[in-house]
């Protein structure tokens, strides 16, 4: 399986417009963006039926906002995880990971998401309650991340990678 990331950057942030998502933090805060800690390292924004009907092939991911004090270096994997009606996540699919470089800078990256969907679809067809989940970790395990504080967009779905 191949994954490809693009990162794409203007004056240091991505740009991609302004849609509203609805996304949901650690503690069960709805916004337009979720905020990723080390005691706090994941975060979801759920998918409208219409997105999981389209399953778009692109999703760009946006960190506009990126405090790494120590400048180690720090990766984010996205899902599309899916959960029971009781909230529990049964399961995850990766769409792919991202590395930060420079590590405290501000960054965006398109995804690659036609492997996902499809494999949702194949393995569980009746999926309802599906979300993006954005999990970040620092890339030496052994490295203390103290004081890394990484702000995620709401992403954006698209069908080619210049919309």
């Amino acid at each position: 399986m191949k994954i490809w990331a693009v990162p794409i950057f203007l004056g240091g942030v991505l740009v991609l417009g302004s849609q509203a998502v609805v996304c949901q933090d650690w503690h069960g805060k709805q916004s337009e963006s979720i905020e990723l800690t080390r005691e706090h390292p994941s975060g979801y924004f759920a998918l409208e039926a219409k997105t999981l009907a389209a399953a778009p092939p692109i999703v760009a991911l946006s960190f506009p906002k990126v405090e790494n004090p120590g400048k180690i270096g720090m990766e984010a994997a996205a899902y599309l995880a899916y959960y029971s009606r009781a909230g529990a996540e049964e399961g995850k699919i990766l769409i792919g990971n991202v590395a930060f470089y420079p590590s405290d800078q501000p960054a965006g990256f398109l995804l690659r998401a036609s492997q996902a969907f499809a494999e949702l679809k194949e393995k569980h067809p009746n999926a309802a309650n599906v979300r993006l989940l954005v999990q970040m970790k620092p890339i030496h395990r052994a490295q203390s991340w103290a004081g890394v504080r990484v702000t995620v967009a709401a992403p954006k779905w698209k069908d080619k990678p210049g919309e």
